[in-house]
């Protein structure tokens, strides 16, 4: 037992693995759940200290991590399940057994392909979202001189072939007045999602 529950514990998401906690019956967990990009399953938006100001059961595991995905929970798969469906489930205290499952969100979106038959969206594939600042230049408009910056993109989602990603680059020339303005918006819209931004 001992040495199941050594493996058990060194698995971790990060790595691509399908990580199972066994959760008590009754809560709290630690953990905010928020549904994925379609409104199903349970994502980790953050992790909570419990009352006596000790971790939860999955943050104490240390292999899952924030945007990992609970995907699955006594055998039963929540890829297509809704997220409040799913919330229920989760805070059943008539659920003596409660094994959870979770993988990372590029395992998850790529099993969700899979099983769908569908390109998955731009949202969807956001954690395989890469954006930096490439290189600089000094322009000029109206007289006024400023400085814009190139900013590199790579976006990675699934391809039609199973185990086989599409990859897509492109750069664009923006000013900084531009980013500010950008953060404004997405930060009127987004509220506190923006706070860590």
């Amino acid at each position: 037992f001992l040495v199941f529950a050594m493996l058990t514990e060194s698995r971790d998401t990060a790595a691509g693995d399908v990580v199972e906690i066994p959760l008590p019956a009754a809560g709290p967990y630690g953990v905010i759940f928020i549904p994925d990009t379609s409104g199903c399953a349970a994502a980790i938006r953050s992790f909570d200290r419990l009352p006596n100001g000790t971790f939860g059961p999955i943050q104490r595991h240390g292999g899952v991590h924030y945007g990992d995905i609970l995907f699955e929970m006594n055998d039963r798969s929540f890829l297509n399940t809704p997220h409040n469906d799913v919330m229920r489930i989760i805070n059943d205290k008539n659920l003596l057994k409660k094994n959870a499952k979770f993988i990372n969100a590029k395992e998850y979106y790529r099993r969700k392909h899979a099983a769908s038959g569908r390109i998955i969206t731009f949202q969807e594939a956001k954690n395989n979202f890469l954006s930096a600042i490439k290189s600089t230049r000094y322009s000029e408009k109206d007289g006024k001189k400023f400085v814009e910056y190139e900013i590199s993109s790579m976006l990675r989602v699934p391809g039609v072939k199973v185990q086989q990603d599409d990859v897509h680059q492109w750069s664009v020339w923006k000013r900084y007045s531009e980013f500010e303005s950008l953060h404004s918006v997405m930060k009127s819209s987004l509220g506190w999602q923006m706070d860590p931004v």
